[in-house]
């Protein structure tokens, strides 16, 4: 009987080492950076979706360092069964091989899904890096520019903008570009006004995040500051060419076209001092990145 459970209990000082790692880096963070007294600064494009990715990094590691130990353990097991053995029974082989099949199944599908994670987090990444570069060339038009505002604890909107014209929340949506087909070119997206038609597939999701995004930070800042204050919803999809054929209240713009939230075609709808008192009320939620 022990022969069979030999290598189920060979498993067990792997799953201490992983408790000990996993309770060491909750203390870690817990511990934060310990950086002396000092003002925090405000979050960067993409600084949530950042964070995303540093933890799935810690989980594939984890993954990969379990792979690479399970075999000489489980090869240590079978090993150590055999020892006074000439010619292993199934009961001895058996059980191990059927451990080392189940265990590796889990860590190839298990990585097979963080790396797909991984990977997406990456696309949404670079987009938000691209949309957020752009935008703050509008800090040269007396605007102010946001990253990753935390709207509320699971919340985050992507960009905001305060500009002399308004104020806007900007989504960011990155997609592959799509195969080649005859009404619209792969890297071509269409507007109707009720959705997006990308060469693959129609969307509507995306214009209802980005005004229930605009529609929640008016409120807030509506509430901190005791006035209306209007918040216009732009939608960026950086490397994407944007046919507009209909609008209904949200603005599709790609990476190089942001700068007309700043444009003098636009009235000015807010004074420096309004721009100056919503500012600070982002700038107050979006201040607390250490080091």
């Amino acid at each position: 009987m022990i022969q069979i459970l030999f290598p189920l209990l060979s498993i067990l000082p792997l799953g201490l080492l992983a408790i000990v790692v996993r309770l060491w880096r909750g203390w870690d963070a817990a511990r934060g950076a310990q950086w002396p007294d000092r003002e925090k600064s405000l979050h960067k494009p993409g600084e949530s979706t950042r964070k995303k990715i540093e933890r799935l990094d810690r989980q594939i590691q984890d993954l990969a360092g379990l792979g690479f130990a399970l075999l000489p353990i489980l090869g240590a097991s079978y090993f150590f069964s055999i020892r006074n053995v000439i010619n292993p029974p199934p009961s001895i082989w058996v059980p191990h091989l059927a451990v080392a099949v189940i265990a590796y199944t889990w860590v190839f599908v298990r990585l097979a899904r963080l790396l797909g994670q991984r990977r997406h987090l990456r696309l949404a990444l670079s987009g938000e890096k691209a949309v957020g570069g752009e935008l703050n060339h509008l800090v040269a038009d007396n605007c102010r520019v946001f990253h990753d505002f935390p709207l509320a604890a699971d919340w985050n909107i992507d960009h905001v903008v305060v500009a002399p014209s308004g104020v806007y929340a900007v989504e960011t949506k990155c997609r592959r570009k799509g195969p080649f087909c005859r009404t619209q070119r792969p890297h071509e997206v269409v507007y109707d006004g009720e959705g997006l038609q990308f060469p693959r597939y129609y969307d509507r999701e995306m214009l209802g995040q980005a005004q229930r995004q605009a529609d929640r930070l008016s409120q807030f800042l509506t509430d901190a500051l005791e006035a209306h204050v209007p918040v216009t919803p732009v939608l960026a999809l950086p490397g994407w060419l944007v046919r507009r054929e209909a609008s209904n209240g949200v603005e599709v713009l790609n990476e190089y076209q942001l700068h007309s939230l700043s444009s003098t075609s636009r009235p000015s709808s807010l004074s420096a001092d309004a721009v100056a008192r919503i500012a600070a009320q982002l700038d107050g939620r979006c201040r607390d990145v250490e080091g």
